[in-house]
């Protein structure tokens, strides 16, 4: 038993690529294991009636405790996921400054003049331009940490309701 995922516990595979400084913020699975297993270990033995009484209680409080992770997530990764739509929105508006299209309606003469005063931007503005690349990079980044964040949990709701 256990041996599911890759040869491994999935809870090991949590803890090996959750993103640490998230850690609170994922399904806590160990716990919700454990809470499965004392209640088979405490069950009642006898009479089926009482039984079944006391498994129907265990699973009112799992499932709380499933919604309260569940909660929990989807607050997390909704705030997440609003940072970066901000974020990507207030580089696009920095990476419009520098896309700012020539109008082929003007002269020559301001055509050209505007390509010198972009040029001159260009050159004092090389480190922003790194700048911004690197952040387009950054965010990139915190999506897919927080793809992987939801499908490690999705695994987890799975794996642990599969147990139950």
């Amino acid at each position: 038993m256990g041996r599911d995922l890759f040869g491994i516990k999935f809870g090991a595979h949590l803890a090996a690529h959750l993103t640490p400084e998230w850690r609170s913020q994922y399904l806590q699975y160990e716990a919700m294991v454990a809470i499965l297993y004392a209640a088979v270990d405490r069950a009642p033995s006898h009479a089926e009636t009482i039984r079944n009484r006391y498994f129907s209680r265990i699973d009112e409080r799992f499932f709380a405790y499933c919604n309260k992770e569940l909660l929990k997530i989807n607050v997390f990764f909704g705030e997440k996921l609003s940072e970066s739509i901000r974020r990507f929105e207030q580089l696009r508006t920095e990476l419009n400054y520098f896309k700012k299209p020539l109008n082929i309606h003007e002269s020559e003469q301001t055509i050209i003049r505007r390509r010198r005063q972009y040029r001159k931007i260009l050159r004092s503005n090389y480190n922003h331009i790194d700048d911004l690349k690197l952040a387009f990079s950054e965010l990139y980044l915190l999506l897919v940490l927080l793809q992987n964040y939801q499908t490690l949990n999705y695994m987890g709701f799975k794996k642990i309701l599969t147990k139950h």
